[in-house]
């Protein structure tokens, strides 16, 4: 029996972390984030910039995360660096409330900012993403819906 578990965000940004640190590996990239307000546990899956990651060392107020080369791949962590904020969120428990919409953090393609003003922002999207995207649905921006 195959068991796989599904972590579910709101798009509701907790906290901007720091990257620390960033290294690379064999498999990807490892980065420790700065963390004061949210304190996630080894093994804990957390937003980072609307990426579902998973925590793999922590320390008091650094957490470590491993970005396999697929994630990279659909997202823009090669171009994060030392020194960059990124946006937490931690993933829902059951009975928390749902303060934004449910968003899994599984990412299928990345747009481009086409247009950004304080009343509109239009993104571009290949094609092939046009089917995933429904009118009045819901999408995040590095993680806020």
């Amino acid at each position: 029996m195959l068991y796989s578990k599904s972590h579910m965000f709101t798009g509701i940004i907790r906290e901007l972390g720091t990257i620390t640190k960033k290294q690379k590996r064999d498999n990807g990239l490892r980065f420790n984030i700065r963390s004061t307000k949210l304190h996630p546990k080894l093994g804990d899956s957390i937003s980072v910039n609307g990426v579902c990651l998973t925590v793999t060392a922590r320390n008091k107020n650094t957490f470590m995360v491993d970005v396999v080369k697929e994630t990279i791949r659909r997202a823009h962590f090669d171009t994060l660096h030392a020194g960059n904020t990124v946006n937490l969120e931690p993933s829902l428990k059951l009975g928390d409330t749902l303060d934004g919409h449910l968003v899994l953090g599984h990412v299928d393609g990345v747009g481009k900012v086409v247009v950004f003003t304080p009343t509109k922002v239009t993104i571009a999207f290949s094609q092939k993403l046009a089917t995933f995207i429904v009118e009045k649905g819901s999408i995040t921006l590095n993680g806020v819906s």
